[in-house]
């Protein structure tokens, strides 16, 4: 317990800033939030049109056990409805396979048959060792700071380190198990998840699909944006202030201690400051390792004046030469044959859309702006056609554009110039091995005595599950400096 109330001013309404925020509120300290763009959420965001409804970018609700957690944490009642599909993916592949994958064991078991009785035995085993390897990554690793060298190189951590082989890339980890080509994919596409290639980057980040088939995808009504608003509505009722359309443009210092924030020609103070964006000493840090950023993605959002039962809430599409065209995104290339994400909320929930219409988000990896990719007219209409080309085989129709009431998209250079993301991110800072637990950035600054950090840069990483783990633990450093 604190003895006095004391300010805490968050930058960034992000998942990260909103999280601490009810996590700071809950402990009695004030807190302020100031937030550039006009709604709360950052990147995890949603807009409307002709009766369309779309997330922005972040749709899967990985992990679902760390969105309860924050309500359960704090009594506080969650109140979102949650929806559960049926299955968790309708996976196509440009070879013309479609393969369904449940949470339901019967359903799998069928499915998995389906390719092989072999690789049925091999999937269930790579479940049970991955389950195994999650129990022990989220107990030791992923509810833990890291603040200081002691707490990460100890005899336990290391032990604990050599059981799950973090030297063995996700690709050498499944095809121990897995012989089907198609089901590889499915397993490294997840993996991509954290934005990192699943052909170079460690074997910890195959948990994301044993972790989704294990846990399942819960939807919440109405969309991500429907959390972001939960999250936003607590806030407010615990006395919390957020101020949207403010851009803190400069930190006013004394020595090592940060005395208050400039908004425009006004002056903030607190006691402590958190930044939930990529601002200050945290964006110098990321363009130093620019070279070790993650991928970015391209979105084109549609709404279609016409129902695609063929389409389940969360689709993958592999394309031919999956593995070469994967890497071609982290070489700072197009991908010539791309595999992309499909998100249709509506066939789920109808209020994403107009009666008898869908709403689409179809997600695909590109490279981040330190390529040389200029993002003009030209690579977004040919990108565009490419995913009309991948729509028109999965829903097996021609002339698709005739149905499309609503066309909008994103790429990389709005992530930087909208949402500040570093050089078109998606995803952070990578996750190689050497931007893992200790060392990725800090929660503490190093140059500041009383300024924190939190987001998807920081540990554990990135996804709405692990910044959600990043409030928490963030929390308890600021607590510990009041102490």
């Amino acid at each position: 317990m604190i003895e006095a109330q004391k300010k805490v001013i968050i930058v960034g309404a992000g998942i990260g800033g909103l999280a601490s925020a009810l996590r700071l509120l809950s402990k009695g300290y004030e807190v302020v939030i100031y937030e550039k763009n006009e709604r709360v959420g950052g990147v995890v965001n949603q807009f409307y049109q002709d009766g369309y409804t779309f997330d922005l970018t972040a749709s899967l609700s990985l992990m679902p056990q760390n969105f309860s957690q924050i309500f359960d944490d704090l009594n506080l009642k969650n109140e979102l409805e949650m929806l559960s599909p049926k299955l968790l993916y309708r996976v196509f592949s440009a070879k013309g396979e479609k393969l369904d994958f449940s949470t339901n064991l019967i359903q799998l078991t069928q499915t998995l048959e389906s390719i092989s009785k072999k690789d049925s035995i091999g999937y269930l085993n790579l479940m049970t060792d991955i389950y195994q390897k999650y129990q022990l990554i989220e107990e030791n690793f992923l509810t833990q700071s890291f603040e200081k060298k002691k707490e990460f190189f100890n005899l336990e951590n290391m032990k604990n380190i050599f059981k799950i082989h973090p030297l063995q890339t996700t690709e050498d980890y499944v095809s121990q198990f897995i012989e089907s080509e198609i089901l590889q994919n499915y397993l490294y596409f997840q993996a991509m998840y954290i934005g990192s290639s699943p052909f170079d980057s460690s074997s910890t980040y195959s948990l994301l699909p044993g972790v989704t088939q294990l846990y399942g995808l819960p939807y919440f009504k109405g969309g991500m944006y429907a959390f972001v608003q939960r999250l936003e509505s607590l806030i407010l009722k615990l006395g919390g202030k957020i101020y949207c359309s403010q851009e803190v443009t400069e930190l006013v210092t004394e020595g090592k201690h940060v005395k208050g924030l400039k908004i425009g020609e006004k002056l903030d103070k607190a006691d402590l400051f958190l930044v939930n964006c990529n601002g200050f000493e945290l964006k110098d840090k990321l363009l130093e390792n620019k070279d070790k950023l993650s991928c970015s993605a391209f979105i084109l959002y549609l709404g279609i004046k016409k129902e695609l039962p063929q389409l389940n809430v969360h689709n993958i599409y592999i394309g031919d030469e999956f593995k070469k065209n994967i890497e071609t995104v982290f070489k700072g290339n197009l991908p010539d044959k791309s595999s992309v994400y499909i998100y249709c909320p509506s066939r789920l929930d109808s209020s994403m859309a107009p009666k008898g219409c869908e709403s689409l988000n179809i997600m695909m990896r590109v490279p981040n702006l330190t390529s040389n990719i200029s993002w003009n007219d030209e690579i977004v209409i040919l990108l565009k056609q490419k995913i009309y080309h991948i729509l028109e085989e999965v829903l097996n129709c021609e002339n698709l554009q005739q149905w499309i009431e609503v066309e909008q998209f994103l790429t990389p250079k709005d992530l930087e110039e909208k949402f500040g993301e570093v050089k078109g991110c998606a995803f952070g800072l990578g996750h190689h091995l050497l931007q893992t637990n200790y060392f990725r950035p800090h929660y503490r600054s190093e140059k500041y005595d009383n300024l924190f950090f939190v987001g998807a840069s920081n540990h554990p990483g990135t996804g709405i599950s692990l910044v959600l783990n990043s409030a928490k633990l963030v929390v308890e450093e600021i607590d510990k400096h009041i102490l």
